[in-house]
């Protein structure tokens, strides 16, 4: 199996609060993308390799690692696959280095819109598909320290471990349970270790109406903070509907999250959600001003397909801080008397995804964020607005 994907964006933004750009920033990012895969040929042994070049252009700033990482391995694994294992459903055992992808990608992601990947090195042992009633995964990593022009390595002070599993009990519903593990045995003195425990369930499908389906997914952490004690919260509720009757198939999702902040940064305890290896901007906007910490959130969402190869999506949250003294995570503010308020602001996303041929694809995107109170007397400044171009190429 062989496989490369090149993918080209063009970015233009003003007023971006995260990488605090005076005015106005323009820049390129590129991804390719090489994968080659060994199967059937030596089973039950297989290889996988997948190569990933990211660079970013033109930027008036320094390059940073959720941009550039240039010339390097994403996936390197060799792996044990039987095809009826266990009650005739498969199993896999992976060496090397992997990228992971659980239920929504609220915690565990290979990245989409970003232009770099998250990878771990480690074992992982599959039990199951997803044509599988019930299915398994058990992973023991670390995970990869990226760099923009050193080759990347596993962070020998972090070790990440889970358990993914999943039961089917009939057509259209999966119900997904987990655990997850971080922790951190920092070298320096003055670097205390984490001991994070996650606990979890992802659920989602469709309802008795067929046209209406729904995700919910709840977590609970709790441990050792760098050196406090940790318990924190967070959930998602989306019950979408579709009009299967409309030639556009439009569906319309309203989405609510929330997760826990810190009530205090003087105490021994803290609250603050950790949201672990997340894809944010697929959950929570392409801005990736928001994420699972620290917010209170509805949120609307719209797609549609105007032609096959088309396809439209709207979304638009509104977030207040779900603790006014914790910071808002994205945006690297923080009040610690918490008297500038709670409403973050609002964030709208239009983009529109076109397929001219099966390996060819251009997306269009602007973004808009309007800044609340909380912003207006913490960090007072303009409005953003992001545009973006994007065209990728697919062998």
């Amino acid at each position: 199996m062989i496989g490369a994907e090149t993918r080209w964006r063009y970015e233009n933004v003003e007023n971006h609060r995260r990488r605090r750009f005076k005015d106005h920033n323009s820049h390129w990012l590129s991804r390719t993308r090489f994968k080659l895969g060994v199967r059937e040929i030596f089973d039950p042994i297989r290889i996988m390799i997948e190569f990933q070049d990211s660079r970013e252009y033109g930027s008036e700033f320094p390059n940073t690692l959720g941009n550039s990482d240039q010339t390097d391995l994403i996936q390197a694994y060799v792996e044990w696959f039987d095809a009826k294992r266990i009650d005739g459903r498969p199993m896999r055992i992976q060496i090397g280095r992997l990228t992971m992808n659980y239920g929504r990608g609220r915690l565990v992601a290979r990245n989409g819109f970003r232009n770099t990947t998250n990878a771990f090195d480690g074992i992982r042992l599959q039990l199951g598909d997803k044509k599988s009633k019930f299915s398994l995964d058990l992973f023991a990593t670390q995970p990869v320290e990226r760099f923009v022009q050193q080759f990347d390595h596993g962070d020998d002070e972090r070790l990440f471990v889970g358990a993914m599993g999943a039961w089917r009990p009939k057509e259209g519903l999966t119900i997904e349970p987990y655990y997850l593990y971080l922790g951190t045995n920092r070298k320096a003195i003055d670097r205390p270790d984490s001991r994070l425990h996650t606990i979890g369930a992802h659920a989602f499908g469709a309802m008795a109406c067929k046209d209406m389906d729904f995700d919910v997914e709840g977590a609970f952490q709790f441990g050792n903070n760098r050196g406090t004690r940790h318990r924190a919260a967070a959930i998602h509720l989306e019950l979408g509907y579709t009009f299967t009757s409309h030639p556009w198939k439009p569906r319309i999702a309203v989405q609510y999250d929330y997760a826990t902040g810190d009530k205090s940064p003087t105490d021994s305890s803290n609250q603050g959600f950790n949201d672990l290896f997340e894809k944010r901007r697929a959950q929570f906007g392409v801005l990736s001003y928001f994420s699972w910490r620290n917010i209170n959130s509805p949120a609307i969402l719209a797609t549609f397909r105007p032609t096959k190869k088309v396809k439209g999506e709207f979304r638009y949250r509104a977030a207040w801080l779900a603790r006014t003294r914790d910071s808002w995570n994205r945006g690297v503010v923080r009040d610690v008397t918490g008297s500038s308020g709670d409403f973050i602001g609002q964030e709208i996303d239009i983009r529109v995804r076109t397929a001219f041929t099966e390996n060819f694809e251009v997306m269009v995107g602007y973004s808009k964020f309007l800044p609340g109170d909380y912003l207006d007397n913490a960090d007072p400044r303009d409005e953003t607005d992001f545009f973006y171009v994007q065209s990728t190429i697919r062998f």
